[in-house]
């Protein structure tokens, strides 16, 4: 991985919210073996505070918080209205499952949570939660990747528009049409990370 996906990952932000790093930091790739103290699996929340340990050790990596006008999509309810149930308390269990490109389980899930998703595997810039939504929900999502929506024919893997007319439609559509949501596009101040200092890997 980069440091730029994993500080993604790490701080749950978008590429354009982390401010101040170096040439490297978007190409330089790394592995990462690391044990956990304690018994049994860390969660997502640990692992996420684990891996701001290491970075701050083997990278020197010191950053703040700031705001920043951006580029962002809001998400909102659509006009004709929500079109996903609340999660039944019989199902209690988080969880996140991507079932390949383009297509996601969420249960008992937030709103906050479908934009952290959104603009980590969907969108190209910070999405920015504005339904006034504040229960938890179960849906799937399916939809088109861009890269496949503009695929040329030379990939003979890929699905290239009007290739099969049974494919999800683009993201923007697949959120209409099946949540009853909206992406809007506008710039607004958000919070972004600040890096301060961050130094190349040492050899040790």
């Amino acid at each position: 991985m980069t440091l730029a996906d994993l500080m993604k990952f790490i701080y749950d932000v978008d590429s354009h919210q982390i401010v101040g790093a170096p040439g490297w930091f978007t190409n330089e790739r790394y592995d990462i073996t690391a044990k956990a103290e304690g018994e049994g699996q860390p969660n997502e929340e640990q692992l996420k505070v684990m891996l701001r340990k290491l970075l701050a050790d083997r990278f020197q990596l010191a950053a703040h918080k700031d705001q920043k006008e951006l580029g962002v999509y809001t998400l909102v309810v659509a006009k004709r209205g929500l079109k996903i149930s609340k999660n039944e308390s019989k199902s209690a269990t988080n969880g996140i499952i991507f079932r390949g490109p383009g297509s996601v389980l969420l249960n008992n899930e937030t709103m906050d949570d479908l934009c952290r998703i959104l603009q980590s595997a969907a969108v190209d810039r910070p999405v920015v939660n504005q339904t006034g939504l504040t229960d938890k929900y179960e849906f799937s999502l399916v939809w088109t990747p861009d890269q496949l929506l503009t695929a040329t024919t030379t990939n003979t893997n890929a699905l290239a528009p009007g290739e099969k007319a049974d494919a999800p439609p683009d993201i923007y559509t697949a959120i209409q049409q099946q949540l009853g949501l909206k992406l809007e596009g506008t710039r607004m101040r958000i919070e972004v990370l600040v890096i301060d200092k961050l130094e190349k890997l040492s050899d040790n």
